[in-house]
């Protein structure tokens, strides 16, 4: 590691009531910076959570990472409060990480992320992301582009509580069963939103992180990003994350869910697809 160049990598990632995930988490990045001594690392924690604050866990945060950041926010959504972390930090990194906290890094995640070669017009960067739930990689998420028939089909299908569970249920099925044959290096249009890998020439280049929707639909919003700025979206399996993915959700929660992909779609719909 001696010969490779420092590289500043800033990792944010959303809180929501997941406090105990968010230490587990935090814990595996913390292994995973150890020993990698080529690296500038700061770790934002945006926190939206609407139940009492942990302060325990947060100040253990605080204790164990030096370029440590925390932002308290109302519950203004993911993309939104990743957004508003990185304009208050007010700076570029080699590589900026938006994320989940139901997530744990590989122990070589960041020894790989440092040393990976890719193009200067790669834009992101998206990791294996293994499922426990799906027993599969996440990635690529979104090969090609997606059509506006195709975006239609989906609001048409998740415009019902009923149809967005049977739609889930079937693609679980479906990501068990046809597993996806994809290669180091291939580009693709988008990754998957629950580990993001952004780039400083993605930053650099114009485009943003500032999808104003609450939730879902953030993988479009960053292919059409790199789209629009001549920059490419590069698969690379030997970066590797598990998503614990959990599976499990309330009717209530259903309906939530498929209200609000109901509304991000509309949002892509119109800017993207007239």
């Amino acid at each position: 590691m001696d010969n490779v160049k420092s590289r500043s990598v800033c990792l944010i990632c959303i809180n929501y009531n997941s406090y105990n995930d968010l230490a587990l988490y935090a814990e595996s990045i913390r292994q995973a910076v150890s020993g990698v001594d080529n690296i500038n690392f700061t770790f934002c924690v945006v926190d939206n959570s609407i139940i009492d604050v942990d302060d325990k866990i947060l100040s253990d945060l605080e204790s164990n990472f030096p370029g440590y950041k925390y932002f308290k926010l109302p519950n203004i959504g993911y993309l939104p409060g990743a957004y508003f972390a990185f304009t208050e930090l007010c700076a570029i990194y080699d590589f900026t990480i938006v994320s989940n906290v139901d997530l744990e890094l590989s122990s070589d995640f960041f020894k790989n992320l440092i040393t990976s070669n890719h193009a200067s017009n790669v834009g992101v960067i998206a990791p294996c992301i293994y499922s426990s739930h799906r027993c599969a990689d996440l990635n690529p998420k979104i090969v090609s582009r997606v059509s506006k028939q195709q975006l239609k089909r989906t609001r048409d299908i998740f415009s019902s509580p009923f149809r967005f569970y049977l739609y889930g249920k079937l693609s679980e099925i479906k990501c068990k069963i046809f597993q996806k044959k994809s290669v180091e290096g291939q580009l693709i249009y988008a990754p998957h939103g629950s580990l993001m890998i952004f780039t400083a020439a993605y930053f650099k280049s114009g485009a943003n992180i500032n999808y104003p929707r609450f939730l879902f639909g953030e993988e479009v919003f960053v292919g059409e990003s790199c789209l629009a700025f001549n920059l490419k979206v590069r698969y690379a399996p030997d970066i590797k994350v598990f998503d614990k993915d959990h599976g499990s959700t309330s009717l209530e929660k259903i309906a939530f869910i498929s209200a609000h992909h109901v509304k991000s779609l509309n949002y892509l719909l119109d800017r993207y697809f007239n």
